[in-house]
């Protein structure tokens, strides 16, 4: 290629509206490049028989990328592809990324989807991709996963496929069947699976997707966890965070896990279930790190 050409890939595609920065369309999760663009983008491939994964990207030399997954959407306010925590995290001195649950977009009512994908095609492989080639890219030797409620969950079980990793998960859903019926089953007869799947089906087939105790209870896992969970959150405090922890616990016992690994707060939050405080963001954020990597 002489100087004077522009390489095929990644290809500009618009400018998004709202974050103001370039839109590239990348070949696909195991095919990216990064030469010639702006630091700070919004990325995009389709994926084979799930549809188009949107993330934006910060770029910046740093010892730490920061992956943030986004919770539920209000698909009457909210606009897509949603992404969390850009500003903040963009201020840091941490490389970023950020993506979008890919199912969302095949309905224009179902505002959850865990980054599940749907019956056919799992993303996170890809997901898992876009995330080694970035960390490569910028020189990071640690990866910090962060989300809360269905974000959290995502994070949990991304960080469980990468050794090594971090996760600071905020008050997340544990099992995804364990959530509010009505929205599990509103995913589940519209972009998940067309011709409806059972609950129970669901369960048993796709454990090793909605499970974080199957997760981590059935694969070999070398990352580190910080859990906070808001105490005024009966719900996820009953349905999610006692019964993980005491699968992680367990997993510690057994030498299956090491000791220590997994650490979880109970925190005197906000009322009801909701992100913490942005004061209490950055608190535990760093009290996070300091587990993770002290």
């Amino acid at each position: 290629m002489t100087v004077t050409e522009v390489p095929e890939w990644p290809k500009k595609v618009g400018v998004d509206p709202f974050y103001r920065v370039p839109i590239y369309r990348q070949r696909s999760s195991t095919f990216l490049r990064f030469s010639g663009i702006q630091r700070n983008g919004r990325h995009q491939f389709m994926v084979p028989e799930l549809g188009m994964l949107d993330w934006y990207v910060g770029l910046r030399k740093s010892d730490t990328l920061r992956v943030v997954l986004h919770g539920a959407v209000n698909r009457e306010k909210d606009r897509l592809p949603r992404f969390d925590r850009v500003r903040t995290s963009l201020q840091s001195e941490d490389a970023y990324i950020a993506f979008a649950d890919p199912i969302l977009p095949h309905s224009d009512s179902v505002g959850i989807g865990w980054y599940l994908g749907n019956s056919q095609v799992d993303p996170t492989k890809h997901i898992l991709n876009v995330i080694r080639k970035v960390k490569s890219q910028v020189g990071a030797k640690k990866v910090l996963f962060i989300g809360g409620s269905a974000g959290g969950f995502t994070a949990l079980r991304l960080s469980a496929a990468m050794p090594g990793s971090g996760v600071f998960a905020f008050s997340p859903q544990t099992r995804v069947s364990k959530y509010h019926g009505r929205l599990v089953r509103q995913l589940l007869d519209g972009p998940f699976d067309p011709p409806k799947i059972t609950m129970s089906n669901f369960q048993h087939t796709f454990s090793g997707r909605e499970d974080l105790s199957v997760i981590y209870g059935e694969t070999e896992t070398d990352n580190r966890i910080y859990h906070f969970q808001n105490m005024n959150d009966p719900f996820h405090l009953r349905e999610h965070f006692e019964p993980f922890k005491a699968t992680m616990e367990h997993l510690e016992l057994q030498g299956i896990r090491k000791v220590g690994s997994y650490k979880s707060v109970i925190v005197d939050s906000v009322k009801g279930h909701g992100p913490p405080r942005p004061d209490e963001f950055e608190d535990h954020l760093l009290l996070a790190k300091q587990h993770i990597w002290s």
